[in-house]
């Protein structure tokens, strides 16, 4: 890109903190939205950043309103400890795992492979 990665990636970063609300969160936001830019960088697409900010999402909701959205498989509901706790696993497992690919692939764009 003509910014550099870095750069791209900051300025994602600003446009996700803008587009969240409320504003005085924007830190967060843009933390967020720089590791996000990042994950999207060193896995190639945007797959995994819609992942990990639905699992985010569903943990956030869950922890504002004291439990998460039910999750429906056919006609039974999953209790909502089951929900919570698969949510924040998700979010480590997938954080920890595309953490690992942003670190490989900034070494590869270092040594210029």
């Amino acid at each position: 890109p003509r910014l550099g990665i870095t750069r791209a990636e900051l300025v994602s970063a600003l446009l996700f903190a803008l587009a969240h609300w409320p504003w005085s969160a924007a830190p967060v936001f843009l933390i967020f939205g720089f590791a996000m830019s990042s994950v999207r960088s060193a896995a190639g697409c945007l797959w995994p950043c819609v992942l990990i900010h639905a699992a985010h999402n569903a943990w956030v909701r869950g922890a504002a309103e004291g439990q998460p959205a039910p999750l429906i498989l056919g006609a039974h509901a999953l209790p909502t400890t089951v929900v919570s706790g698969c949510a924040v696993l998700a979010e480590l497992a997938a954080g920890s795992w595309l953490a690992f690919l942003v670190l490989r692939q900034r070494r590869r764009l270092a040594r210029g492979a």
